[in-house]
């Protein structure tokens, strides 16, 4: 009696939705184009936070709220709300099990978030609701709770990448050093880069990722500055340079780390401390001067440069700096002298020294200085000039150009507002570029505790060259 009486209670209640049928698709896209918006924040009037997933998807499982209209609150950085509700921080939606409800908002900021490039859950959302999702794999990480400070460079046809900070998801080894993975480049059997990146995590056909560089002795490692080289064979040789850092964050070890057959990186040389600055650092790129190919090393400018071979980068003695000549009034590369910073240039300008300034980046749109903190500069095929993408102390991006790899730069747009969290780290993908390098394809680490999943993790951008608020800044003008 009593089975046949439950049984009649739980039939009363999926007869009404009440149970099972509590789940409510909420979409938030861009009114422009209609692509999901990641990382937008919906509030519901119970006080219930969901941030979207990469493709714009939040799933509302509240029962007692369905069948009803309900205001939400809908925040996105750098997005405000549409037309019709600009003047509100919420709209209203209908809460229905057998529907969805859209939110558009309008694009603020200069170039378009996309999706998410590492972490657990990228299209947690989307899954959840039963959506289809770009990646082969959309929700699959390795472990990598979090992935940031990207390295990449090419091995063959493939991309390397590497991840400075990682954190996995079990608790015996919360972090390891350098995570990596591989991935197709799009001409070659990838992903289109609106659809996101499909990495195949190391080691190959783990179900967990690894570190790819090892030490016995105490401390965390991490590299910059990875690029390919030639040895004296004329082969490509992947390298990059290390640190070994004790838990307090300060420089135990450094040197030059190699890509071995086995995939992972050795360390090759060691380097004394009173080398601070001839090696490779930040963001890599290859670029001939005259009848000799160089790495240039972008941190935050390219101020330093070394030949592209194996023997130079493992010699010290084989690095140049940029920095400002007395007699010539003007920027040199030599070999004696650490390369010039901001700082530093702000202070020979006030002493007089130096009247073509090289580095004193202005925002356009109100003069004052833009204190740069990482960059990531490449050629663009498109501009026929020099692309800087830039990270402010504060967080925000920065959008320059300069004829030339050394500079000058002189002033930039802000192309993201970072509010509330900050970006950094910015890293351009030039095998992403569509258009002959009209859309230019980036990411940037995002630092924001109150955005999780997207905190620690690496989002990808789309800036559209030809947008007419860029022009005040093209090195053409």
């Amino acid at each position: 009696m009593f089975r046949v009486r439950w049984l009649g209670i739980v039939g009363g209640l999926l007869s009404f939705g009440w149970v099972g049928g509590a789940e409510f698709g909420l979409h938030v896209v861009d009114e422009a184009n209609g692509r999901g918006i990641p990382m937008a924040t919906v509030r519901l009037a119970n006080g219930v936070t969901h941030l979207t997933d990469s493709a714009g998807w939040v799933r509302i499982d509240e029962p007692g709220l369905m069948n009803r209209k309900l205001r939400v609150e809908v925040h996105s950085p750098g997005y405000g709300l549409a037309a019709e509700d600009m003047d509100s921080k919420s709209v209203q939606v209908q809460l229905a099990p057998t529907g969805d409800a859209i939110v558009k908002m309008v694009r603020l900021n200069i170039a378009q978030r996309m999706y998410r490039v590492t972490g657990a859950g990228i299209y947690r959302e989307s899954e959840l609701l039963k959506r289809e999702i770009p990646l082969p794999a959309g929700n699959f990480s390795g472990g990598l709770l979090s992935a940031s400070g990207v390295q990449r460079t090419f091995l063959g046809k493939k991309v390397l990448w590497c991840w400075r900070d990682a954190l996995l998801s079990h608790e015996s080894k919360p972090t390891i050093s350098v995570a990596g993975a591989f991935s197709d480049i799009p001409e070659n059997g990838g992903l289109d880069p609106t659809q996101g990146v499909h990495f195949s995590y190391l080691p190959s056909g783990a179900d967990e990722v690894n570190g790819l560089l090892a030490a016995e002795e105490e401390g965390e490692l991490w590299i910059e500055g990875l690029t390919s080289v030639q040895d004296e064979n004329g082969r490509s040789v992947i390298i990059a340079h290390y640190v070994r850092e004790n838990h307090e964050g300060k420089r135990m070890e450094h040197g030059i780390a190699t890509w071995t057959d086995e995939q992972r990186f050795e360390r090759i040389v060691v380097l004394g401390e009173e080398y601070d600055w001839q090696f490779p650092s930040g963001q890599a790129l290859k670029q001939k001067s005259g009848e000799q190919d160089w790495c240039y090393f972008a941190s935050p400018f390219c101020h330093v440069r070394c030949p592209a071979t194996l023997n130079a980068i493992r010699n010290p003695a084989a690095y140049e700096a940029l920095t400002w000549d007395r007699a010539s009034k003007s920027p040199v590369w030599q070999q004696s002298l650490p390369p010039m910073t901001q700082r530093d240039e702000s202070s020979w300008i006030a002493e007089g020294r130096v009247k073509l300034p090289h580095t004193q980046i202005e925002d356009h749109a109100t003069h004052k200085p833009i204190p740069i903190h990482d960059a990531s500069i490449e050629w663009n095929p498109h501009h026929k000039c020099f692309i800087m993408i830039a990270s402010s102390i504060d967080g925000d991006l920065w959008f320059t150009e300069s004829a030339s790899i050394e500079g000058p730069w002189k002033s930039a747009v802000r192309i993201v507002n970072a509010e509330p969290g900050k970006c950094a780290k910015p890293v351009q993908h030039p095998f992403m570029n569509q258009e002959e390098g009209r859309i230019i394809w980036f990411e940037t680490a995002l630092l924001d505790a109150s955005a999780p999943r997207y905190n620690g993790n690496e989002l990808m951008h789309r800036l559209d060259l030809d947008d007419p608020r860029l022009k005040p800044v093209l090195a053409k003008n």
